[in-house]
């Protein structure tokens, strides 16, 4: 799921804290993603 977005990533180092807050938010943008391509199928098997 981490490969969605890397090509949109830049490669800047900042703080700890902004790092994480940077990660978290690709994460929220990634899973919003894999659930528009995914969520279908997920819906079918349950």
């Amino acid at each position: 799921m981490t490969e969605i977005g890397t090509d949109r990533e830049k490669p800047v180092f900042g703080d700890l804290g902004q790092a994480i807050l940077d990660y978290e938010t690709r994460d929220k943008t990634r899973t919003k993603i894999w659930l528009r391509h995914f969520a279908d199928d997920v819906v079918g098997q349950t």
